[in-house]
């Protein structure tokens, strides 16, 4: 079963597989990649680098990379040897099923799992009626919605600096910033490992005041600019605009971000309980 990281992402998102079988892991991108599956693998991975994974347990894993955090993926691992990832259109096929009587089960990554009884028996096919998985509120995401990283994280005074943008999303007491010119900015701003500023690794770090322009790489007045603010999402916190992006082309995009102290974060500086300003 194979994983590769490819564009920022992994692929395919979903796999499906056989408690036992190997999970291979590829990375094609031209950067360093990590993967990391809770406490059970945890790998770096160089540009061209593989590395092989066995499954110890039947259930969903979830994947993450600690250097990009917008890349997410899932396996599901079953003990059952019937387990398949379901096409665009949501269809599957078993063959040479047993006669029995099975139970189905059926998961996404944003519903609530759905279980359906199935019987085999003879040399009949078995034809399901369509089946709905029922989403909770609130878990849909925006229509279209993929976060598209903006260049190469960058390291910063202990910070991890990651720029991303994705099709425009509603904002509490803005309405819906839609348009086919309008994108959404994230300015995901962690700290590293040693921050000496009192943030723990991977920690959001708040209350930085955090500027964005966006100018044409051949040079000329930016096509927009301003502040950026702090926002939560379902996948965290983050600092957030609507940006207008009047044409395409090649622009570059520059942050300018002040330290906590800007933004009235209050700072221990005696020896004993302080931190480095």
């Amino acid at each position: 079963m194979l994983i590769d990281q490819r564009g920022l992402q992994f692929a395919p998102r979903v796999r499906a597989m056989t408690l036992g079988q190997t999970l291979r892991f590829t990375n094609q991108d031209a950067e360093t990649h990590n993967v990391h599956i809770e406490n059970d693998f945890n790998q770096s991975m160089s540009p061209g680098q593989a590395h092989d994974f066995v499954p110890s347990r039947p259930g969903v894993l979830r994947l993450l990379c600690d250097i990009h955090s917008h890349m997410r993926g899932f396996v599901v691992v079953s003990a059952s040897p019937w387990v398949r990832t379901c096409s665009r259109t949501g269809s599957f096929r078993f063959e040479g099923v047993p006669d029995g009587r099975y139970a189905l089960n059926v998961w996404h990554e944003m519903g609530t799992q759905l279980r359906h009884e199935v019987v085999v028996e003879g040399d009949r096919s078995v034809r399901l009626e369509p089946l709905t998985l029922t989403v909770p509120e609130g878990s849909v995401p925006v229509a279209g919605f993929r976060e598209y990283p903006i260049g190469e994280p960058r390291l910063r005074n202990a910070m991890q600096v990651a720029a991303v943008w994705l099709p425009p999303v509603g904002m509490e007491g803005m309405g819906e910033a839609l348009g086919s010119d309008v994108i959404h900015l994230e300015a995901d701003i962690r700290a590293t490992e040693g921050n000496r500023n009192g943030f723990a690794k991977d920690e959001f770090v708040p209350y930085l005041k955090v500027a964005f322009s966006i100018v044409p790489t051949s040079g000329g007045p930016p096509i927009d600019q301003g502040e950026m603010m702090p926002m939560v999402a379902r996948d965290g916190l983050h600092y957030g605009s609507s940006v207008t992006m009047p044409r395409a082309g090649s622009f570059r995009l520059i942050y300018r971000i002040q330290p906590p102290s800007s933004g009235g974060l209050g700072r221990r500086s005696d020896p004993v309980t302080g931190v480095a300003p």
